[in-house]
């Protein structure tokens, strides 16, 4: 019998694979939308049960905001095929859950400076991480190495 040789024309899709850091990603996105639909309820409750309902109305809107902020690496990855390391994305979902729901849902802000300062340490950090990312995903192409010092 003869083999069937493919074309090179046809892509050959990769089995996915599910490593630890894939699953953590995927529990940490699971906990943060249970975490902020259940913030959004809340929030709702508050907005039905207030007599000046104006106060409740920028936490709503903050917290449906932030539901839909949690799920953009997704949608960036669906719409433009664009896929983000997993430890990116999990350093996201970290930072999204230190700065908007302990900072924020729970004023941690105005307590600790100290606290504020962490968070935007942390952000510095990930823009630097995303900026290497995109740098590397621009230069795919035209140069095989990229070292650190370019970028800085």
């Amino acid at each position: 019998m003869r083999k069937s040789k493919k074309s090179f024309l046809i892509k050959e899709e990769a089995p996915k694979r599910f490593n630890t850091l894939n699953i953590i990603s995927a529990m940490m996105l699971i906990g943060l939308l249970a975490l902020f639909i259940t913030s959004i309820g809340y929030a709702i409750k508050d907005l039905i049960e207030a007599t000046d309902k104006s106060v409740y109305i920028l936490p709503l809107i903050q917290r449906i905001t932030t539901t839909i902020l949690v799920l953009i690496p997704f949608i960036i990855r669906r719409l433009f095929g664009i896929k983000f390391p997993v430890v990116a994305v999990m350093c996201f979902y970290l930072f999204i859950f230190l700065s908007v729901y302990i900072g924020e849902f729970t004023n941690l802000y105005e307590f600790k400076s100290l606290y504020n300062k962490f968070v935007h340490g942390f952000s510095g950090i990930l823009l630097g991480f995303l900026a290497i990312f995109f740098l590397r995903l621009y230069n795919k192409n035209r140069i095989k190495k990229l070292s650190p010092m370019r970028v800085f």
